[in-house]
């Protein structure tokens, strides 16, 4: 041990500074780019298994929500109106029609 531990004290002297510090290289960006669709929600990569197409737009399942109480929707119960998406009861319940024959026009009921 003795012969080591001199050893490496001569090397340390020896040694510039530059060659203590050891220098760490930026990491390499990657030749290849990914390519694909991406959630109109989040715009996210959207892998195959998580994919859902609603009304030719993309989303992941999870980010397919109501826009009023944020409700997960499937393709079976949703209402989507000006690109917002909407449950089947919320959707009713904003966007119902009443009826007003005294003017002969419908007016959505705020």
């Amino acid at each position: 041990r003795g012969n080591l531990s001199s050893a490496k004290a001569v090397f340390e002297q020896n040694a510039k500074p530059e060659e203590q510090v050891e220098k760490k290289e930026p990491p390499k960006k990657s030749k290849f780019q990914v390519k694909g669709d991406r959630c109109s929600v989040c715009q996210k990569l959207v892998y195959l298994t998580e994919k859902l197409i609603a009304d030719k737009v993309i989303y992941h399942k999870n980010c397919f929500k109501c826009s009023h109480c944020k409700k997960v929707l499937s393709l079976g119960n949703y209402a989507a109106l000006e690109g917002k998406l909407y449950c089947k009861p919320h959707f009713k319940q904003l966007f119902a029609v009443k009826g007003n024959y005294s003017c002969g026009v419908l007016v959505p009921n705020p």
